[in-house]
């Protein structure tokens, strides 16, 4: 039970600050986390090291 107390307040620092356990390095805006690589957003593209939205010209 302590295990899980001390990882339900880890978690709830991490979100608080404005960070999500599955953030990388490098990891660019309008991108998740999968395995160890990143991948865009729905209605985005990868551009180089960067998602693009896919609906401007």
């Amino acid at each position: 039970m302590r295990k899980f107390l001390v990882r339900s307040l880890f978690l709830i620092l991490l979100l608080s600050a404005g960070l999500s356990p599955a953030q990388m390095p490098g990891q660019p805006a309008n991108s998740f986390v999968s395995g160890s690589n990143w991948h865009c957003s729905s209605g985005y593209k990868k551009s180089g090291n960067e998602c693009v939205n896919i609906f401007e010209p």
